[in-house]
This record gives structure tokens, C-alpha cells and sequence, in this order.
């Protein structure tokens, strides 16, 4: 999502409450091709995106009624080489400016008619190996299967950070009741470690697979934090960590 935009800000905090994390690039480095992959979620316009399973996620643009022609054909050219670019709400209309503009318009005209839309209420383009996606945000991430982390349906939110085969959750009660139950994890684990950053207190957390699902069983006050630490493997877990959490 690219930054400064009042839209942007906005649509980052709906996505944000509806379990979505976002990545933040700058557009000048996207049309010179130094941001082709890295972004872990796509914000408000187009993003991005390769396979569910290994999804490479690129700048996103506002809402916006211009874009540069030169940004569409950079997008494009992702799309056909197999991402999922999402353009959320509708099509940029025009391009920016009033250099050479006739020269320019006809390029994102040419650039907007490779894109012939099918099925309702999330429009589908196919474009060589990957495709574009044409409606609401949320709606539209659905379709490009990329799982929202649904902790924040129960008042929690999150920051989420991912190294390797583990991800690191800093998560706080924000619902103004106590939490104590089951908290789904939209990605893969096999093992997670509770810590406390208040006390420093650490331990393996308990966890079951529901509806092919990790959850991990998660106790929290109204106003209380903690960080939660994922595993792909349950040998990842470090000797430090092998005591079990006291709940």
C-alpha cells in the first residue's frame, strides 16, 4: 500500500479489524522493479500476489481515479508472469499530469483493455499465467485464497512478523472482557510458545487442529498482551521454551 493517502489509512484500518495485514512500499521503487515481492498483504488498489501457498505481494495504490501508465503496465507484466494483482472497487480511470498526455492515454487505454472481466461480485481477468482481480477488498483476498487471521472477530488485535519457519504474534485484549478460549492461526503450526513480556514468563502452549485449523488455547484479561510464537515444526521449539504454559 503505498503511503500518505487518506484512503490508503482508511481501508488499512478495515482491513486491520478484519484480521489483514498490510505491507507499506513506495511507488517510485515499484515502477523501477525493486519491489517485485516481499509484501505479505495487499491494501487499498493493486497488489500483488503469486500462489496461495508462496505468495509474493507488491505495492498497492489507493482507490484512485489516475495511475500512471507506466505503474499499469509494470503490473501487468507481474500478472503475466503468474501474480494476482487485486484493483479494489474500480479501474483508475486516467493517468496523472498533462505531459505528453495523449501519447500517455493511449498507452493505459491500450494497457486496460487487455483485461476483459467475468463473474460477479468479484470480477476476474485472466492475463497469461496469473489473473486480476476487480471488487471490494476483503471479498476480493478471498478469492485470491489469502487467509485473514480471525482473532479480531473476539476484540484482539495483532501485529504479526514472520521469519523463516516461525511467526511471531504480539497480541492484546482490546474487546474490554476476558478472553479464554481457543484462537485460530490462519497459517500452518505444528508448535507455539506463549511469552509474557510483563514478567518474562515463557512456555509451550497448548494446541489442537480443528477444521483443519492450528488453534492455540490463549488466556487474556481485558487490556493484557502477550506474544505468541508459531512453529512449522514441533522440534523448532528451543530447550529455553520446553516447559509447558501454566494457564
Amino acid at each position: 500500500m503505498l503511503r500518505g493517502s487518506v484512503n490508503s489509512r482508511k481501508l488499512h484500518h478495515e482491513l486491520e479489524q478484519l484480521g489483514r495485514i498490510l505491507g507499506y512500499g513506495r511507488l517510485r521503487l515499484f515502477c523501477v522493479g525493486k519491489l517485485q515481492r516481499g509484501f505479505r498483504r495487499c491494501g487499498p488498489g493493486a497488489v500483488a500476489g503469486g500462489a496461495p501457498a508462496q505468495r509474493g505481494i507488491g505495492p498497492a495504490a489507493p482507490p484512485c481515479e489516475t495511475l500512471p501508465e507506466t505503474t499499469l503496465t509494470r503490473l501487468l507484466s507481474l500478472v503475466e508472469a503468474g501474480a494476482t494483482v487485486i484493483f479494489t472497487d474500480h479501474l483508475p480511470k486516467d493517468v496523472p499530469g498533462l505531459g505528453k498526455l495523449a501519447e500517455r492515454r493511449e498507452e493505459f487505454r491500450q494497457q486496460l483493455a487487455r483485461l476483459v472481466f467475468a463473474n460477479d461480485p468479484v470480477k476476474v481477468a485472466k492475463l497469461g499465467k496469473g489473473k486480476v482481480l476487480l471488487g471490494s477488498a476483503d471479498a476480493a483476498l478471498n478469492e485470491a485464497e489469502v487467509l485473514r487471521e480471525t482473532m479480531t472477530d473476539s476484540g484482539l488485535l495483532f501485529i504479526r512478523r514472520t521469519e523463516a519457519n516461525r511467526r511471531h504474534y504480539f497480541i492484546t485484549n482490546r474487546s474490554g472482557k476476558v478472553f479464554d478460549g481457543w484462537l485460530p492461526i490462519a497459517k500452518p503450526a505444528k508448535s507455539a510458545v506463549i511469552l509474557d513480556p510483563m514478567t518474562g514468563r515463557s512456555g509451550i502452549a497448548t494446541m489442537r487442529n480443528a477444521d483443519s485449523q492450528a488453534q492455540v488455547y490463549v488466556q487474556l484479561q481485558p487490556g493484557e498482551s502477550l506474544i505468541l510464537r508459531t512453529l512449522t515444526e514441533e522440534q523448532n521449539v528451543t530447550p529455553a521454551d520446553e516447559t509447558r504454559w501454566s494457564y
